[in-house]
């Protein structure tokens, strides 16, 4: 099901909810949607469902304007859609009658193993007969993505599916989201957890204010923020305020603090300091976007392709699972970058020592200030 907003907005009690929102969410893959709070985004997710009504704006499905379909048509959409809430309701009956209730409303039979298919791919195999009530947190939100999923809808609407669950719970519903985008489905998704996005893959969309303001591969939303918003919220470790400066041979630099960061300047257009494209404008003030990863870290001064390489002190080394962060200044900037334990062992890293950063040119992705 491919699914295309126009310009939908909403407002309730006067205050503007989504604000001029267009997105296209390909069919086939996880399309996952992010922002801070507040930002609109579960209040989009119910008018992709059908379960709130736009003010003005235009939803299609598969090329056709839900204006242009009567009651029936849009209950048919609707119902071609499963939708499981960050906080779901149950009836006060067994697990397995709140699993069925969807498919049975829209006229289904549930064959004894359909229901065992969607227990299992839920984890809750065996627990059918319990009252929903005595499930675990991670339990009620598995059942609630598997009473969505047993429908076969086209298109899966998950809201914050792991917001209230430890990491254990958190896995779980993971896998189960995988499974499904594994299934060409589509699927969009809200989550406030960036590696949670970054494995579900996909496209990324970020929401602020109540409009969408990106949506790109998702290697690509994390490389290349579309905002200095986007990239504060996905937690870019790298953000460097300066001017953009230009040589007489063209290259661009970016000063910060005491260094200048060289930049690539093809396909950056105003962020550059081109105004209209062809005029440069130095000083420009901008902002530098670099992910930790592609820092490089030694001992000495290296020779590579890479055109930056800075001098810095290691002020601080942090255990992050299998890999460590490491701190360093360099003439009043401070990087953040990882290495692994073996690295922070080979090269004795430690508070205090003097390092060399390196990181290409194209590494660096510019913001306008």
């Amino acid at each position: 099901m491919r699914i295309r907003l126009e310009n939908i907005f909403r407002t309730v009690g006067g205050a503007k909810i989504l604000d001029d929102a267009s997105a296209f969410f390909e069919s086939g893959q996880a399309n996952v949607v992010i922002g801070p709070n507040g930002s609109g985004k579960t209040t989009l997710l119910k008018t992709i469902a059908l379960l709130e009504k736009s003010d003005r704006g235009e939803i299609f499905f598969d090329d056709k304007p839900v204006s242009s379909t009567d009651f029936s048509q849009r209950l048919s959409i609707h119902r071609r859609i499963g939708f499981s809430f960050q906080n779901p309701i149950f009836f006060r009956t067994s697990v397995e009658e709140n699993l069925v209730y969807g498919l049975k409303v829209r006229g289904g039979k549930p064959s004894s193993d359909k229901i065992a298919s969607a227990l299992g791919i839920a984890g809750l195999a065996g627990k059918e007969k319990l009252q929903a009530e005595e499930l675990s947190g991670g339990e009620k939100q598995r059942l609630s993505m598997a009473r969505a999923a047993i429908t076969e809808p086209d298109c899966y609407i998950f809201d914050e599916p792991t917001a209230n669950l430890d990491p254990v719970g958190a896995k779980a519903v993971e896998k189960m989201m995988s499974d499904i985008s594994d299934k060409g489905k589509t699927m969009i998704v809200t989550t406030h957890n960036m590696a949670q996005a970054r494995k579900l893959g996909g496209n990324i969309f970020f929401m602020n204010k109540g409009r969408i303001e990106a949506g790109a591969d998702a290697d690509i939303f994390f490389r290349k923020p579309v905002s200095l918003k986007a990239a504060e919220y996905s937690f870019a470790e790298n953000v460097f305020e300066g001017d953009l400066e230009e040589s007489d041979g063209g290259t661009f630099f970016l000063r910060t603090g005491g260094i200048k960061i060289e930049v690539a300047a093809s396909g950056q257009g105003e962020s550059f300091g081109r105004d209209n494209g062809e005029k440069s404008v130095p000083g420009k003030k901008v902002y530098g976007v670099l992910r930790s990863e592609d820092i490089f870290v030694s001992l000495a001064p290296i020779v590579s392709s890479a055109r930056n390489s800075f001098e810095a002190i290691v002020e601080n080394i942090s255990p992050m699972g299998p890999i460590y962060v490491v701190e360093a200044l360099s003439k009043g900037v401070r990087f953040e970058t990882v290495v692994t334990k073996q690295s922070v062992e080979s090269l004795n890293l430690k508070k205090g020592l003097a390092v060399y950063l390196t990181f290409k040119a194209t590494a660096v992705h510019i913001l306008p200030g």
